[in-house]
């Protein structure tokens, strides 16, 4: 992968590992966006690093991935960072089951419609990269390895289906970044 003249879409990117690939594309002569929730922190890492775009949206809503295509139709690589985990034990019940449907719309929703969203732009280009990081924070899990592949799976069909013949004969390439397993902090 050229790691350099790249245009780099990150979401989550505006702390931990989405800020810390942030910082090193940026320090590889590329032009960075990183997306957050958080007008805050993306004040915060604007603050420190002026020459990484920040853009605040809600990854989680169709609205908001349409306008950052739109906006960003130069990406050539996506990086499908955010991730959000909440507490919950199917042991003791699930009182709040919005909690649960954040967490799924956030984790494997969001980067599946990120993925099929950007496929016409990054199908335009010549070099394009799909970069997924699974977070495995969900210590209840029992197979983590499954959840890893399931993820680059519903992440990947949409470009199978895109051609019949696209990913043979065009350089897109998708990735998934299997992170251990850890309590957050």
């Amino acid at each position: 992968m050229n790691t350099k003249q790249n245009v780099v879409l990150i979401t989550g990117g505006s702390s931990g590992i989405g800020l810390a690939l942030a910082k090193k594309f940026s320090s590889e002569e590329n032009k960075v966006i990183i997306v957050s929730r958080s007008e805050q922190k993306l004040a915060s890492v604007k603050a420190q690093f002026p020459q990484i775009i920040t853009e605040a949206a809600d990854i989680t809503e169709e609205y908001s991935i349409a306008k950052l295509v739109a906006k960003y139709k130069d990406v050539n690589i996506l990086v499908n960072n955010a991730g959000v985990h909440h507490e919950c034990s199917f042991r003791n019940g699930i009182e709040d089951f919005s909690l649960l449907r954040n967490e799924i719309d956030t984790n494997f929703v969001a980067p599946v419609m990120l993925a099929e969203k950007f496929i016409p732009e990054l199908f335009a280009k010549k070099k394009t990269r799909l970069l997924s990081i699974f977070h495995p924070t969900l210590a209840s899990v029992p197979n983590r390895v499954f959840l890893c592949i399931l993820q680059l799976r519903l992440q990947c069909v949409p470009f199978q289906n895109h051609s019949e013949c696209s990913l043979e004969v065009h350089p897109l390439r998708c990735s998934i970044l299997c992170l251990p397993l850890s309590k957050p902090p």
